[in-house]
């Protein structure tokens, strides 16, 4: 194939690099992802409504052939593909031609592009948005801050995310954003949960941040009054994991949300002790 030119020994063929029409281009379901399904299709409808060619990465193709003439399978970025399709409107798309291969080869390609990178976490994500002036992610990177707690800059496993940090960021944008609570009470419910364990760390994970940020929300829309030292007190003697982990065994056992047993458990040692009037309310 013209443009296919051979390296030293060990390190394979270089590539072509050209724009191809977009029609020349077809994805082998035999071995590719199906693109149906609502993840793939949000994906590609996002790619099509979103279009920048800044964004848009070389696809890596392979020539082949059969009665009609030359076409080429796409290897990697199917999903670009039929975004780029959707629209219509374009009809060159760059691409990285390959050396020809076997349909089994093929599949043995595209299963080792996909295994050999890294995955980017959520908070990798997060950083880039925020430093590109993303609007949502800045909103959370000031409530946190306003909490006194930090972004973790790495993925952690849960237990050993530094004390005093937090990686549920998504959890944090979607209960600001979607669900529409104040910032100030995200901001203060937050600093409750990270006040009560300075030093211990996998605190502030994800469902005890839902659990803490919805039980604050809804008595301040209730109108009643949530004693922060409290709730602090009562936070401070109960490890986050093993709040969790009992919330979790009692949904198995008798279904439910996760964080609204967390919730259930804390307004029910919250409670204890207290006349009716002072009593908070988890929302059941």
């Amino acid at each position: 194939m013209t443009g296919l030119l051979k390296q030293s020994s060990g390190i394979g063929i270089k590539p072509e690099l050209k724009w191809l029409p977009i029609e020349s281009l077809r994805v082998d379901y035999s071995y590719q992802r199906s693109s149906e399904g609502k993840a793939s299709q949000q994906l590609i409808n996002k790619i099509a409504s979103g279009f920048k060619w800044e964004m848009f990465q070389t696809l890596t193709v392979c020539a082949k052939s059969d009665k009609g003439g030359v076409f080429y399978n796409v290897i990697e970025g199917q999903h670009r593909l039929l975004g780029a399709k959707k629209r219509g409107d374009i009809r060159l798309v760059p691409c990285s031609i390959i050396a020809p291969l076997s349909p089994q080869d093929e599949a043995a390609f595209f299963a080792a592009m996909n295994q050999n990178r890294v995955r980017m976490h959520t908070v990798d994500v997060f950083h880039a948005a925020v430093a590109g002036g993303d609007a949502k992610a800045s909103i959370v990177a000031r409530v946190c801050k306003g909490a006194g707690i930090k972004i973790c800059k790495a993925p952690f496993t849960t237990d050993m995310m530094p004390a005093g940090h937090t990686q549920a960021v998504g959890t944090i944008m979607r209960l600001l954003t979607k669900e529409g609570i104040d910032e100030k009470t995200v901001i203060r419910a937050l600093k409750c949960l990270n006040d009560a364990h300075p030093e211990k760390t996998g605190q502030m994970r994800a469902r005890m941040v839902q659990a803490i940020v919805t039980l604050f929300d809804i008595n301040i829309r209730s109108d009643i009054k949530i004693d922060d030292k409290r709730l602090m007190g009562i936070l401070a003697e109960n490890d986050a994991a093993d709040l969790e982990a009992g919330a979790r065994a009692q949904k198995d056992i008798y279904g439910g949300d996760v964080s609204l047993g967390i919730i259930d458990d804390l307004v029910g040692v919250y409670n204890e002790g207290l006349p009716v009037k002072q009593y908070i309310t988890g929302g059941a």
